[in-house]
């Protein structure tokens, strides 16, 4: 930390950084409906990894099971929210895929608590 300052100031970045996140998954946990826990995590994930000018990726791979154990939820339940998003015109799911067709209408439900 002595001989670099700025890797030491950029490791407490990183680590406040997580912190704010897993306090942040531990409120969405306890106080918001899978609706709006499953579309914020879609958004999440379908936005990690931008770079600098970078879109939002519109095809997820995981799978369903994946997407479950990271809302806390079951792989029914989430799979029930998915097809009624499909129906609504917010996502498709197709061949193991789920592409994001309407990001706007999953910002409003993941806002809706």
């Amino acid at each position: 930390m002595k001989t670099a300052p700025n890797l030491a100031i950029r490791l407490l970045e990183l680590l406040c950084a997580r912190l704010r996140r897993s306090d942040e998954r531990m409120m969405e946990f306890a106080f918001l409906k899978l609706p709006s826990r499953l579309a914020r995590t879609m958004l999440r994930v379908s936005s990690s990894g931008e770079g600098a000018g970078a879109r939002p990726t519109k095809r997820l791979s995981h799978s369903q099971s994946e997407i479950s154990d990271m809302v806390g939820s079951s792989r029914e339940n989430v799979n029930r929210c998915l097809h009624k998003w499909q129906r609504d015109g917010l996502l498709d799911l197709t061949k193991g895929w789920i592409t994001l067709l309407n990001r706007d209408g999953l910002k409003r439900i993941a806002e809706a608590d």
